[in-house]
């Protein structure tokens, strides 16, 4: 089974314009990770850049999920079908 189809790469959005151009305004010591929007030039925090974004991420889960699960049942089905080829007395639709 190839999950690498899976992988998922979600670009966040500005929350004031909603512009994917953002610069790191970290240094090598900074803690905390600060973003800066080269269209707006709202500084805003990694966790509050993800925070505004959930919507997009959970959507994005849900898609993978929902893949994932078709990906194994098709899996599965296969294993099935070769484990009881030849017999006669076992179905697998």
């Amino acid at each position: 089974m190839n999950l690498d189809k899976l992988n998922r790469s979600i670009t966040l959005l500005c929350p004031t314009c909603g512009n994917s151009d953002m610069e790191s305004l970290n240094g090598p010591h900074d803690v905390t990770e600060l973003f800066k929007c080269n269209s707006c030039g709202l500084e805003i925090t990694k966790d509050d850049l993800v925070s505004s974004n959930q919507e997009n991420i959970n959507a994005n889960i849900e898609e993978v999920k929902s893949e994932a699960a078709k990906e194994v049942k098709t899996e599965i089905e296969k294993m099935l079908r070769d484990a009881f080829k030849g017999n006669s007395f076992i179905k697998i639709k």
